[in-house]
């Protein structure tokens, strides 16, 4: 008799851990727009860095620069189009302006010279 219930609850609990796994959330609008796109990857000539562009669905891009040797990331908001020189010392690339500020800007219709522009930055590698 004991070993028909320990049976019987060993089904019970069996059966209902197969169907907990049927039990799929559906993605949400804010999970798709969480989700980010990785873009131009780019490896420094001597292989020591690596940069790509993480681009949200919506919003600003971040320039992520990740150091191979000492294994450390660094992030720079709303940068994009970069370039290593070619003694791998010097990382360049574009700072944009925030976007929902443009926006903004151009919802008021303010001319497009009148729009700030993007930034040149330099940072140093070596």
């Amino acid at each position: 008799m004991s070993q028909r219930i320990l049976f019987s609850i060993f089904l019970f609990a069996f059966h209902n851990l197969l169907h907990a796994q049927d039990e799929k959330q559906a993605l949400t609008q804010e999970d798709i727009a969480a989700w980010n796109q990785i873009e131009a990857p780019l490896l420094s000539p001597d292989g020591r860095w690596i940069s790509y562009v993480l681009q949200p669905n919506e919003g600003d891009p971040a320039l992520m620069l990740y150091d191979t040797r000492q294994k450390k990331e660094s992030s720079f908001k709303r940068a994009n189009e970069a370039r290593i020189s070619a003694d791998s010392r010097f990382l360049a690339f574009l700072v944009h302006p925030p976007e929902d500020s443009l926006k903004a800007q151009r919802r008021r219709k303010v001319k497009e010279e009148n729009l700030p522009k993007d930034t040149l930055a330099i940072y140093t590698l070596a």
